[in-house]
């Protein structure tokens, strides 16, 4: 039987053993930790698509959701037949440091038929909402032009910062209107979406 003092050197032994073993485990997994957390953003956009694939479908729409973005499902939880929520689209920063224009965000929402309105109407009163909220006296408007048939859609691009823009696009023979404000260099990603999406055969 070991004595009272062999038996605390025994254990003052292991310990040390254990420490040596395990200061190495620590230190490698801080710089582990570090790029975790650094690279985050993009570890969440990796994660939602684990989890939901590269598309999600709303009432008929199919919607590609682009790797780096993800898609913001709260609103379907509060979605009625009468006044569907769309689609939200959001795109995450590569890292803690990268420094994004402003929101990246792309919206996807069906056109509904209003016996009140023509489909040309309808498309008049999108444009109008969408000068409203970027005036000519600050933006360039154009119409896009080199887009499929049946895809309407305006830009807005700041005066002075052509780094950003905005679109308004909508689509009345196959129901539906899309938006996007963000970047410049996401806008082709976006207009593509958009020309896939049919929501009526």
């Amino acid at each position: 039987m070991p004595t009272p003092d062999a038996s605390g050197h025994l254990r003052a032994s292991m310990s040390k053993k254990m420490a040596r073993k395990t200061w190495p485990l620590i230190l490698l997994c801080i710089p582990i930790i570090c790029l975790a957390v650094y690279y985050s953003p993009s570890l969440v956009s990796l994660g939602w698509h684990i989890m939901h694939g590269s598309s999600i479908h709303y009432r008929g729409l199919r919607v590609r959701v682009p790797f780096g973005w993800t898609a913001d499902l709260t609103l379907s939880k509060d979605d009625f037949p009468e006044n569907p929520q769309g689609v939200t689209l959001e795109k995450q920063a590569k890292t803690l440091s990268f420094q994004a224009p402003g929101p990246q965000m792309m919206y996807f929402n069906l056109l509904l038929p209003d016996p009140a309105n023509t489909p040309a109407r309808q498309a008049d009163e999108w444009d109008n909402f969408f000068l409203q909220a970027h005036p000519p006296s600050a933006f360039d408007i154009v119409r896009r032009h080199d887009l499929p048939g049946g895809l309407d859609c305006l830009q807005a691009t700041p005066r002075g910062d052509s780094s950003t823009a905005a679109l308004a696009c909508i689509s009345t023979s196959q129901g539906f209107v899309a938006q996007y404000s963000g970047a410049a260099a996401n806008v082709p990603v976006f207009l593509q979406i958009a020309a896939a999406l049919k929501s009526r055969p």
